[in-house]
């Protein structure tokens, strides 16, 4: 059956917007945590610690496989992505101008006057982006654009099999080059593992013909369930961590195959035509990129609360600031510009 690629893209763009829910979920879950943010020295029950760690296995995996499927649409089906340099800069200022000026207006104040961050951690974790809060996604999602920019007609030749290949090669390269280099500076380490997922996006938009079947949807969903349970046992009761990197890909591959499975079958691109989340689409960007620092501050006030109580309150405080200065900025050129918003093209 021929894939409608309309209703493709519609239920794609819906789960991107859904994913920055999901991203702001686990940043308040993760607050709960003992041995997560020190803000909040409270431990969770150990149910809801299980749903953090889930989490963390599909909800920016899923936003990368969506840009990825964007990057395929431009370049292979409307002929963008031709003109080189213009490119170039154009996703500078869409993904590199927000992390450098979001970085120095918002999310460094917010460490050093919150957070009581000395200018050592400012550098490490901003300077040379090795833990820039949030704000890590960019310049990783620049790298590998980067890298499909360059290289992409190559891999839309080369057979899947072999790309895989050379991905698992790139992949454990870097598990054992990391143990004595740095690799992280500018979040280049993480780059080389979201490959898979961008090239997931790839490919998903790049197949016309639908072969699904409640066999394959079974079989997709019970495989993620039971990497993920493997995954979260060997986090419990192994303390060896390259192990642990090593399935990281195939475990996540496959809760990217799983959430996309599940907005398929329950349509989630009918959520697109309600008004109230298409202005949330609208102002998605900005809201992940200011969220995490209104928790900072929301989870010192907020406190002396039940831990579903604390999730739910500092959640929509979270979600409610950030969607306001969002508003508020994209009012304005220089706001726009803030949050990557640089020109009339809609990037991946």
């Amino acid at each position: 059956m021929l894939v409608n690629k309309e209703e493709e893209l519609q239920r794609v763009t819906t789960v991107k917007t859904i994913m920055m829910f999901c991203v702001l979920l686990y940043h308040t879950l993760l607050a709960l945590q003992k041995n997560g943010s020190e803000l909040y020295q409270t431990t969770l029950r150990q149910g809801l610690s299980y749903i953090v760690m889930w989490l963390n296995s599909f909800h920016i995996q899923t936003f990368t496989f969506a840009s990825g499927y964007l990057f395929y649409m431009v370049r292979y089906e409307k002929h963008g992505y031709r003109n080189g340099k213009k490119d170039i800069v154009k996703r500078w200022m869409r993904l590199l101008f927000p992390f450098y000026i979001v970085s120095i207006l918002w999310a460094i104040p917010a460490e050093i006057f919150i957070q009581g961050g000395s200018w050592t951690v400012i550098v490490k974790n901003f300077i040379l982006a090795i833990s820039p809060a949030q704000l890590w996604f960019l310049p990783m999602l620049f790298w590998i654009y980067l890298v499909f920019y360059f290289f992409s007609d190559f891999i839309e030749r080369v057979p899947i099999h072999t790309i895989l290949a050379l991905y698992v090669i790139l992949y454990i390269g870097k598990l054992f080059l990391n143990r004595y280099v740095p690799l992280n500076i500018f979040q280049i380490s993480v780059s080389i593992e979201y490959l898979l997922y961008y090239y997931m996006g790839f490919l998903f938009r790049r197949a016309n013909v639908a072969k699904n079947s409640r066999m394959k949807d079974c079989a997709v969903l019970i495989s993620a369930f039971i990497l993920e349970v493997i995954y979260l046992l060997l986090w419990i009761q192994v303390k060896n961590r390259f192990l642990i990197d090593l399935i990281q890909p195939l475990v996540c591959g496959f809760q990217v195959a799983a959430v996309l499975t599940i907005s398929r079958i329950f349509r989630a691109e009918k959520l697109s035509v309600f008004h109230t989340f298409q202005k949330i689409s609208k102002n998605s960007m900005g809201i992940y990129l200011f969220h995490q620092q209104i928790l900072y501050v929301s989870m010192k006030i907020f406190t002396n609360f039940s831990p579903l109580v604390f999730v739910a309150v500092n959640f929509t405080i979270a979600f409610g600031v950030s969607y306001g200065i969002t508003v508020i900025l994209r009012k304005g050129k220089v706001g726009k510009l803030m949050i990557g918003e640089c020109n009339k093209l809609k990037f991946a």
